[in-house]
């Protein structure tokens, strides 16, 4: 059954802000001109405890794993090492059932499962079958990212609607594009029993959310950017 949508949304909910952390080959990395750069070769951080610093006072960090999203090979050390500081969302590029619980296993908090490398829906139910603990996350970029047309052909509320049938709690909701964060997206997105958090481009210049929207994903950049406004 389709659920209700409002075409408008209030504003003014607490807004929970997640950090998040790419890493790749073991190393913290941003994108600068179209490649991965160190964020340890940079000349203000000289290891992981001075990137961890600033985020003292985050209780979660978001985890992209890039050499699990990019090439299906599990940072395990990283996950281990971080999973002693925060509670990890680890976005490892999940594509089966056995690396998810891999995840898990090594100290992941919650382990993401996104559209961008799932081979299909099953993968969604099997991975609630085996964990009330995972986050799914819709990528988007014009239209849902996916590998398969059956996925990316849906609309983001369908899918949605799809993954609260099979037992999802918690969404994260990406886009990918350049240009700022489209929050007249959220006026279709359902209200419920679950937990939806938002990240694109210019969310750190939010102070209050829609109130369906528990909060936002934010780069490390992001962080330290919205710490010198506060």
């Amino acid at each position: 059954m389709r659920l209700f949508y409002l075409p408008q949304r209030l504003y003014g909910s607490i807004m929970e802000i997640i950090p998040s952390l790419s890493f790749k080959q073991g190393s913290p990395v941003v994108v600068e001109n179209g490649r991965y750069t160190s964020l340890i070769e940079n000349k203000d951080y000289s290891d992981i405890n001075d990137i961890m610093e600033p985020l003292a006072d985050y209780e979660k960090l978001y985890l992209f794993d890039i050499d699990g999203i990019e090439s299906n090979r599990l940072q395990s050390e990283v996950i281990r090492r971080l999973s002693a500081r925060k509670d990890v969302w680890a976005d490892i590029g999940s594509r089966d059932i056995d690396t998810i619980i891999d995840a898990y296993v090594i100290g992941a908090d919650r382990v993401v499962v996104s559209t961008r490398r799932m081979p299909d829906l099953q993968l969604l139910k099997d991975a609630v079958d085996m964990s009330d603990r995972m986050v799914f996350s819709i990528d988007h970029k014009n239209g849902i990212i996916s590998p398969k047309n059956n996925v990316a052909s849906l609309k983001i509320y369908d899918i949605i609607d799809k993954a609260l049938d099979i037992g999802i709690d918690t969404f994260v909701l990406l886009d990918h594009s350049k240009e700022p964060f489209d929050m007249d997206i959220v006026a279709s997105l359902p209200d419920g029993d679950h937990s939806l958090y938002i990240g694109g481009r210019d969310l750190n210049k939010l102070n209050d959310l829609p109130d369906n929207i528990n909060g936002i994903i934010l780069s490390f950049q992001e962080v330290l950017e919205r710490q010198k406004v506060d």
